[in-house]
């Protein structure tokens, strides 16, 4: 709890407006854990939800919006240790396009809601570029190779992005990979921007194709860098900056800046 109030000028920014998914492990990292996506438990007056319809079961889901401290030293209180949250934001602004605030009516109204309409979109290098050292039929671990080849195949994203004048953050995701975020104005909605991330993501892997995939399939991505150059799916969600992770290696995901990355290059 005090690693989150510390954190809170650099974290909050990042949860406020946006519906909050939950890893809790109520007994800590060596203890059970689950994933919490709605809340319907009681909740002190201080937490903020929001109401959203669910095309999948024609359903209402209250979420969890942490937009103070209090809320999110509750949240560390009750065993939250990862917060995931949507790639949109329940609140209008210049930048949208629609100022809907309706998203539980119905599957028209939150599709036509403000919250369809993403701020940012997320490419993942994930490298399948293993040391050697692992265990049989375990995930790959961090080493030196594959981090490197990764940092690489971020600069060329961002080649390309500056080349459609688009700027870019990297955030190192606290296990293996990076993420690149690219901030945008909400004109799009999940649909239209999922269809440019992807053709990006293509384009990359065109060019690169001996170093990039886009396959799902883990057996495919052994040796190169898994790219998926459209995370920017309704509903879906990402870890959120400075929380940490739920592992013993006490990893945490946080945004790095160019220089930083350059100077291990």
């Amino acid at each position: 709890m005090r690693y989150f109030a510390q954190v809170l000028p650099c974290i909050l920014p990042h949860l406020a407006d946006r519906p909050l998914t939950m890893i809790r492990m109520p007994e800590g990292i060596l203890g059970q854990r689950f994933f919490q996506k709605h809340w319907e438990q009681e909740r002190p007056d201080f937490v903020e939800t929001i109401t959203v319809f669910s095309g999948h079961k024609d359903e209402r889901h209250n979420y969890i919006v942490c937009n103070n401290l209090p809320t999110l030293l509750w949240l560390a209180q009750s065993g939250t240790l990862e917060f995931h949250v949507w790639h949109s934001r329940a609140k209008p602004g210049p930048d949208a396009t629609s100022t809907s605030i309706d998203y539980a009516s119905s599957l028209a109204a939150m599709e036509a809601s403000v919250l369809n309409y993403p701020d940012h979109v997320i490419f993942d290098i994930d490298p399948y570029i293993y040391s050697g050292k692992e265990a049989q039929g375990a995930a790959q671990e961090l080493n030196t190779v594959a981090f490197e080849k990764g940092k690489e195949v971020a600069f060329w994203l961002r080649e390309l992005l500056l080349g459609m004048s688009l700027d870019s953050i990297v955030k190192i995701s606290g296990k293996t990979g990076l993420h690149v975020f690219v901030p945008t104005r909400r004109t799009l909605d999940f649909d239209a921007a999922r269809h440019v991330s992807e053709l990006v993501g293509r384009h990359l892997m065109r060019n690169h194709p001996k170093d990039i995939t886009m396959e799902w399939s883990v057996s495919k991505r052994t040796a190169k860098i898994g790219f998926a150059g459209y995370r920017a799916l309704f509903d879906s969600w990402r870890r959120d900056a400075r929380a940490s992770r739920s592992r013993q290696s006490r990893s945490l995901g946080c945004n790095v800046t160019e220089n930083l990355v350059d100077s291990e290059r």
